[in-house]
C-alpha cells in the first residue's frame, strides 16, 4: 500500500508539472519511480502515462494537426523505438542504471546552459536525426521530449501546431515502445498493480495543473525539476 502511494504521489507531481510547465511527466517520473521500483516497471509507467496525457493534448488540439510536419519524425522515432528495446535487452540493469543517471544529469545541464541557445535547421535531416534519438532515448528511459523539442521549435511557428505535431510523434514513438516491450518479454509481473495508482495521480495532478496554469511560477517549478534530475542523476550514476 505504501509503494501505492508513493507511485499515486509521484504520477500526481509529474502530470501537475507537465500540466503548468508544458513539459516534464517522463522526466519526473524516471528521476524518481527509479528509486522504488525496478526500471523496467518505471519506464512503462512513465510510457504509458506521458501516452495518455499526450493523447489527451492531442485531442486538445487536433484541429492543429499537420500530416506533413508529423509523418518523417514520427516515422523515424518508432523505427529508434525498435532499436531501442533490442539494445534495452542486451543492457545489465546496473549498466542501465548508470546510463540513466548520465542522461538525466546531462539533460539538467542542458536544460538550465543550453535549452534557448541552442537552434538547429528545419530540414528533413533534422526531422530524421530528431527521430531517431527521441525514439532510442524513449524506448530505453521514457524520455524523448530534447530531440523532438528542438526539431518542432525550428519547424513550426504556430504554439497550437507546435503542441499537435509533438504529442502525435510522442504517441508513435510510445505505441512502438510499449508494443516492443511487451513482446518481448520486458512486462513485469507486477507491473498491473501499479496502473491503476499512476491513472489516479495523473487524473489528480492535470485538474489543478490546469486551474493554477497561470498563477504558479513555471520557471520556478522549472528550475525544482532541474535539480531533482541533476540529483537523481548522480545519485543513479554513483550508486548503479
Amino acid at each position: 500500500m505504501a509503494l501505492f502511494s508513493i507511485v499515486f504521489l509521484i504520477a500526481l507531481l509529474s502530470a501537475f508539472t507537465q500540466t503548468v510547465t508544458g513539459f516534464g511527466f517522463a522526466i519526473v517520473m524516471m528521476a524518481l519511480v527509479p528509486l522504488i521500483l525496478p526500471h523496467t516497471v518505471a519506464v512503462l509507467l512513465s510510457l504509458m502515462g506521458a501516452s495518455a496525457l499526450n493523447i489527451w493534448l492531442l485531442w486538445k488540439y487536433r484541429k492543429s494537426v499537420k500530416p506533413r510536419l508529423i509523418f518523417m519524425p514520427a516515422l523515424f522515432a518508432a523505427l529508434g523505438a525498435v532499436a531501442g528495446v533490442l539494445f534495452g535487452l542486451k543492457t545489465a540493469p546496473a549498466l542501465y542504471m548508470r546510463l540513466l543517471g548520465i542522461l538525466l544529469f546531462a539533460l539538467s545541464v542542458w536544460f538550465v546552459l543550453f535549452e534557448k541557445r541552442v537552434h538547429i535547421k528545419a530540414n528533413a535531416a533534422s526531422g530524421v536525426a530528431a527521430g531517431i534519438f527521441a525514439g532510442v532515448l524513449g524506448a530505453l528511459f521514457a524520455v524523448a521530449g530534447p530531440p523532438l523539442v528542438l526539431y518542432y521549435n525550428a519547424v513550426t511557428e504556430d504554439k497550437e501546431v507546435y503542441m499537435a505535431s509533438l504529442q502525435a510523434s510522442f504517441i508513435a514513438m510510445s505505441a512502438v515502445s510499449i508494443v516492443g516491450r511487451i513482446s518481448v518479454g520486458l512486462w513485469p509481473a507486477q507491473m498491473g498493480s501499479y496502473l491503476l495508482p499512476c491513472a489516479l495521480g495523473i487524473l489528480c495532478g492535470v485538474l489543478p495543473g490546469q486551474r493554477l496554469f497561470h498563477k504558479i511560477n513555471a520557471e520556478l517549478l522549472k528550475k525544482v525539476i532541474y535539480l531533482f534530475m541533476c540529483a537523481a542523476g548522480i545519485y543513479f550514476a554513483v550508486s548503479a
